[in-house]
């Protein structure tokens, strides 16, 4: 194999550089947004407690305040939930982007993330109602949705690039 020119190895070094700091950011975006997701879903359950439970019917054997205190302990549970993975991702890239992670899993984790937004978009674009008084709520979701997704997206094309950038690097110097 042919020795990289000192301007071809220089070039790949700054691509490097830029994906490891696109990788480093979309990392802290992932974080944020799982940020997000917590605080979002319980200031719905703290704000929106009122009109939470309009039009559903609830047994009568079970209190309204029963079911408002189980469903905050169910949201809580799937809000943490988010929020850890989305911070195990966000510190894997970060990690990634400095070169201290080896592992890769959380690549895959994020394509599935891909696919569940773009899938959550679709859905909402099949549901949309532009009479009902929630379309604008409507339309903040499929914003916010897209934009996971594109990061996600953004963020596993980082890593594979990082990757790659680096065994040629090290494949390079080894050659020397």
């Amino acid at each position: 194999m042919a020795e990289l020119s000192i301007a071809e190895n220089a070039a790949m070094e700054k691509e490097l550089r830029r994906r490891q700091s696109i990788l480093s950011t979309t990392g802290l975006g992932v974080i944020a947004f799982g940020l997000w997701t917590f605080l979002k879903m319980n200031l719905y359950f703290l704000l929106g407690a009122d009109t939470m439970f309009n039009g559903v019917e609830i047994d009568p054997s079970m209190s309204r305040r029963l079911v408002f205190v189980l469903s905050y302990i169910l949201g809580l549970i799937i809000a943490c939930a988010i929020l850890f993975v989305h911070t195990r991702i966000g510190r894997s890239a970060i990690s990634e982007a400095k070169g201290i992670q080896k592992r890769y899993h959380y690549v895959g984790v994020c394509a599935a993330l891909i696919v569940f937004y773009i899938a959550s978009v679709a859905f909402t674009f099949a549901t949309l109602d532009i009479n009902a008084p929630t379309f604008p709520d409507y339309i903040v979701s499929i914003l916010v949705d897209t934009t996971s997704a594109v990061m996600f997206f953004e963020l596993v094309m980082s890593a594979r690039k990082v990757r790659d950038l680096r065994q040629k690097l090290h494949k390079e110097a080894g050659e020397r």
